[in-house]
């Protein structure tokens, strides 16, 4: 297994429109998303709304005007302790907890997930992507962490730690709203994520 240990990562704070913006660059860059053939800003907006509607969760928190973001890297500490959308919903599973379901016998979170979340374990990918997380007063769980995209990936990735005794810091973009959220980011991170 391996070690939870501490370093030094990036922590900056970013603006909500690029976070958008390279959330957006993402999504149209996966091998499983239409191409599009962009050539005026109306067909970008209009491309950019299709990927939005498919992701209506994670385009209600991207778009919320209560958000501030950070961009970092998250300790693996700090993924396992994050949320995912898997479980009761009103007691889900962190990654670390999705994880150990797994590995006790290979049961998913989700029944579709397993071969996913396995099989990016086994075939770690060149990019790994941003994970998108939440601190959200009207979130299920106040105080907490929770993916609202990423939720294969970081399990995997905690998966893959486990399974191969290394872990890489993880690109993450924290949303959160108002002065109590940023103690509850701080609390989260403080044991392995510091400012350069």
């Amino acid at each position: 297994m391996s070690r939870h240990r501490s370093s030094i990562f990036d922590v900056s704070f970013i603006d909500q429109q690029q976070v958008v913006s390279e959330w957006l660059a993402e999504e149209q860059s996966k091998p499983s998303a239409p191409k599009f053939d962009i050539e005026t800003d109306d067909q970008r907006h209009e491309v950019e709304a299709k990927i939005l509607a498919h992701k209506p969760g994670v385009a209600r928190n991207l778009l919320s005007l209560n958000l501030s973001w950070i961009r970092c890297r998250l300790s693996e500490r700090a993924l396992r302790d994050v949320y995912t959308i898997w479980g009761d919903p009103e007691e889900r599973d962190t990654v670390e907890a999705a994880v150990n379901r797994i590995r006790a016998g290979g049961s998913s979170p989700h029944p579709s997930s397993l071969d996913r979340i396995t099989g990016l374990a086994e075939n770690a990918p060149d990019d790994w992507g941003t994970l998108i997380i939440v601190h959200h007063h009207h979130s299920w769980r106040r105080g907490t962490p929770a993916l609202i995209d990423g939720n294969h990936r970081a399990t995997a990735a905690i998966l893959r730690a486990e399974e191969q005794g290394q872990y890489e810091p993880r690109q993450a973009y924290v949303g959160y709203s108002g002065p109590s959220k940023v103690s509850d980011i701080r609390r989260w991170l403080h044991a392995s994520l510091r400012t350069l």
